[in-house]
């Protein structure tokens, strides 16, 4: 175990975080995770602070309204010529055109598979696997990545300022911070997404972050993105709703709102409600 020093969090912490916590706060970590993709990237930095996302919720589109963003730039009717899913949905703050496809049906698929993977997800964050995080590092450049370490259970959720060791870099991402704001410009990722299994890798066009820093130091806000309709797995394809016995692969046909790089209507878009907790990661090159 290693407890980081508190004049070393301060100093890489800058704006980005809340008080540094006391070493015994900061000294659960694993031991021996897999990081070779990352040696040099922190300059041999001792530890990085970072954001570790300990839940996420898919957002239901409820009477037109959702969170979420405006991923193509206009506000699209169900009636547009080219027939393109469901109609935009309008922000709580009364922006129009959120683009969250997946909202639109999830309701009908909650109790059969939402709930399972949202509940996957915490489980699997809490006991310490997979954690997916946005890093800073010394140098302040701000990654996408995961980490792997020993988690402490908090009200059924990942607990802050713990650190972790590295388990992969991820790609650098352009982000917009300040003391309790951060903004994430779109960027292309592989989101592993829990199941009854390995988890699934599912190709994420485009996606956002937005989010804040409430009275209680957690880091709250909205995800969104789009993925390609035919990339849901067949594990899941045929799982039925228990209302109208559509397939999920049909619905997702079926609300199915973005153009692909073909220009066919063949992307979905989705939007969740997701948390973060600070916490701090060793590099591998680390001393």
């Amino acid at each position: 175990m290693r407890a980081a020093s508190l004049r070393m969090l301060a100093l890489l912490c800058g704006t980005a975080c809340s008080e540094p916590p006391s070493d015994d706060a900061a000294s659960s970590r694993s031991e021996g995770a897999d990081a070779s993709s990352t040696d040099g990237a922190f300059g041999g930095e001792p530890v990085v602070s970072a954001l570790l996302f300990r839940d996420l919720r898919v957002a239901s589109v409820s009477d037109g309204l959702s969170v979420g963003f405006d991923l193509d730039g206009r506000v699209s009717s169900d009636s547009r010529p080219d027939g393109c899913g469901p109609a935009d949905a309008t922000a709580p703050d009364g922006t129009p055109g959120i683009d969250n496809g997946v909202g639109s049906i999830w309701a009908d698929f909650y109790d059969v598979l939402g709930a399972s993977l949202e509940s996957l997800f915490r489980d699997g964050v809490s006991r310490g696997g997979d954690i997916p995080a946005l890093l800073l590092s010394g140098d302040g450049r701000w990654t996408s990545a995961r980490l792997d370490g020993a988690a402490v259970d908090f009200d059924g959720l990942l607990a802050g300022y713990q650190t972790f060791d590295l388990l992969g870099s991820g790609q650098p991402v352009a982000v917009d911070a300040s003391r309790d704001t951060i903004e994430v410009a779109p960027w292309d990722a592989i989101v592993l997404v829990p199941a009854f299994g390995p988890p699934l890798r599912l190709a994420v066009t485009g996606l956002r972050l937005s989010l804040h820093r409430d009275e209680d130091g957690v880091w709250r806000g909205v995800a969104g993105g789009a993925f390609e309709a035919d990339a849901i797995p067949e594990v899941l394809a045929t799982i039925t709703a228990l209302t109208s016995g559509e397939t999920l692969a049909t619905a997702v046909d079926r609300a199915a709102d973005l153009p692909d790089a073909a220009n066919a209507c063949r992307r979905i878009s989705f939007a969740a409600t997701v948390e973060a907790v600070e916490g701090f990661v060793v590099p591998p090159d680390a001393p």
